[in-house]
């Protein structure tokens, strides 16, 4: 099993400590069990953390999940981390900050501590994620953290903006230049849009990424019955991380486009409304809200009565943000009073869709 392995990981997150492309830890393991590079045995080792995340999201994996953060390879801690976060398991919080206590490289703890900030989507938990980050990793200057451009770069970009916001933009169109991973540097461009920057040259790329994502034929690699089940998937490992890549870049550049507010990803965002996978129905919904398009409201209202009750609930959850008596009255159809109550609560309390509400 995955997480019974002591195997340190295979893959460096911190380039200083490399040893012929692998971490020293790794090296040494190797060595010791008599694996050699290469090897059926070494290729074994890779991807044990997505043998982890085949678990990840269900409340019934929470033990195992917890049992993963106890391993020395810190792909299998992250992911652990990942599937808690993912779960709610939230009396797992201080295990996870049990975790990033046990690696010293600032990169991997990084990955692991920021699995945290899904709790903050939870107002019962916010508090306590933000604090158990801030004991993980505390946090940097946001301007030095934005000139590293790396993974975690644009979390800062608020802060940053907050007090030094043409150095900020400056920093952003510089590090848009140098990214050549086409799906940060989409993340770029929103953050300048967000900004306030209305160059094109940020939104064509933009919206050619996202358009050429939502007209793949990638599909979600779990698949689920009437009842909302998970049923079994691609049969081999290979085809089941093919599909969950393509997937998730495509559910990447939907919510990037979300995220903008800007009125020109409108129209993709509707074609998104009319997509098979819920998880892109909910960002198209939220991004149409945060554009403020209440055209847009008899679409989403339309995507609610084409879906299960489940999705229904969820692409709803949208709708508590338009004042507008036709979306106040699907809010009441599509979810229970609790959580129709729950939702229009977090509206009063300025928590939106994929961000403030109302957004800055």
């Amino acid at each position: 099993m995955a997480i019974e392995s002591d195997v340190p990981s295979p893959q460096c997150i911190s380039l200083a400590n490399c040893v012929s492309g692998h971490p020293p830890e790794f090296v040494a393991w190797t060595r010791a069990h008599d694996v050699t590079e290469g090897s059926q045995a070494e290729t074994a080792l890779y991807g044990l953390d997505s043998k982890v995340s085949l678990v990840s999201g269900d409340p019934r994996g929470i033990p195992l999940l917890r049992e993963a953060l106890k391993s020395p390879n810190h792909d299998i801690v992250w992911a652990g981390a990942r599937g808690l976060a993912r779960a709610n398991g939230k009396d797992s919080i201080p295990l996870i900050v049990e975790a990033c206590k046990r690696f010293r490289d600032p990169d991997e703890v990084r990955l692991i501590a920021h699995e945290l900030r899904d709790f903050q989507r939870d107002p019962e938990t916010r508090a306590a994620a933000q604090a158990a980050e801030e004991q993980c990793l505390p946090p940097p200057d946001p301007i030095v953290a934005l000139k590293r451009n790396d993974v975690e770069s644009l979390s800062y970009v608020g802060q940053a903006a907050a007090t030094h916001p043409a150095e900020t933009v400056a920093i952003l169109r510089e590090n848009f230049v140098n990214t050549q991973d086409e799906r940060r540097k989409a993340q770029i461009a929103s953050a300048l849009i967000g900004l306030g920057n209305k160059e094109d040259i940020y939104w064509d790329f933009l919206l050619r990424q996202a358009t050429s994502a939502l007209e793949s034929d990638a599909s979600s690699p779990v698949k689920y019955d009437s009842q909302g089940k998970p049923i079994e998937g691609p049969s081999s490992y290979e085809a089941w991380a093919k599909q969950d890549r393509e997937f998730n870049e495509m559910l990447t550049f939907v919510e990037i486009v979300a995220e903008t507010r800007d009125p020109r990803g409108v129209g993709l965002l509707r074609r998104a409304l009319s997509s098979p996978h819920y998880e892109i129905q909910t960002f198209a919904a939220a991004g149409l809200v945060r554009a403020r398009d209440n055209d847009s409201i008899p679409l989403i209202i339309d995507a609610c009565k084409n879906a299960s009750p489940d999705v229904a609930s969820s692409i709803a959850n949208a709708l508590v943000y338009f004042d507008d008596p036709r979306a106040q009255s699907a809010v009441d159809r599509y979810l229970s009073k609790e959580d129709a109550k729950a939702a229009r609560e977090e509206k009063a309390n300025g928590i939106g869709p994929l961000g403030p509400w109302p957004p800055d």
